[in-house]
């Protein structure tokens, strides 16, 4: 059986040949993702995704897998790279003039296999030219431009953290509280929530049940809770027929 950097070298010489040769052009090498048989097992490349285009300088990444024979689950992994390229508007064309791997990730990564997969592709981009469509490329770019104005709008701000030194109950409310009324009481229950959790009209006090015969009051529904032995019986008598 190959080993893991065994796998990695020949993964390279495949990734080349697949995806930077003037055969990209066919129809068949634009299907993805792509499997190459190896005598262990198989290697499946998945297509390469544009990151950025800063002048000349043409930044992405690939991610791989490889499928040992026998063996249930393939093991993934990722290689990030930079290339200088030259554009030919002309013909529609991306020349490769540079390629190095800038970072790898698989498991069990070290230093010197990062360093050999990096050597290899040096290898590789001297032994010929290599292109590719510059229709591809624009559309690679385009969908990375609108990926980053849409997470502009993503909300990064961490939540909030409770910590509790005891056994406690997180009570989950969807959004800002919704009371609906109790016919023929006093009480409304909040309807967003999967708990029985009830406000009194009159007294403005909170009732929580928690579990079967195990009640909580409080002043505001946010707390702080304290353990009842006298629950409403309206609503002890609800909650219970709604259990059977």
């Amino acid at each position: 059986m190959l080993n893991l950097k065994t796998v990695r070298l020949c993964l390279l010489t495949f990734l080349l040949s697949l995806l930077f040769t003037p055969q990209l052009y066919s129809e068949e090498l634009n299907n993805w993702p792509r499997d190459v048989k190896v005598s262990s097992g198989t290697i499946t490349i998945y297509q390469p995704q544009v990151e950025s285009l800063e002048g000349n300088i043409l930044k992405g990444r690939t991610a791989i897998a490889y499928h040992a024979s026998g063996v249930d689950s393939p093991v993934f992994g990722a290689a990030w790279f930079t290339s200088q390229v030259q554009i030919d508007r002309e013909s529609g064309t991306v020349h490769y003039e540079t390629l190095e791997i800038t970072d790898t990730r698989f498991p069990k990564e070290n230093k010197q296999v990062g360093e050999e997969f990096n050597k290899a592709v040096q290898q590789g981009v001297k032994k010929g030219n290599l292109i590719s469509s510059l229709d591809e490329l624009t559309t690679a770019l385009a969908a990375v431009e609108q990926e980053q104005k849409q997470a502009l709008n993503l909300n990064n701000d961490p939540p909030e953290i409770i910590y509790m030194e005891k056994p406690a109950l997180l009570v989950v409310i969807d959004g800002k509280t919704m009371l609906q009324k109790i016919e023929n009481s006093e009480y409304q229950a909040v309807a967003n929530t999967p708990y029985p959790l009830f406000s009194e009209g009159k007294s403005g006090k909170w009732f929580l049940n928690a579990a079967d015969n195990v009640w909580y009051s409080a002043k505001k529904a946010d707390g702080p809770w304290a353990y009842t032995d006298d629950p409403p019986s309206v609503l002890v008598k609800m909650v219970e027929s709604k259990a059977t």
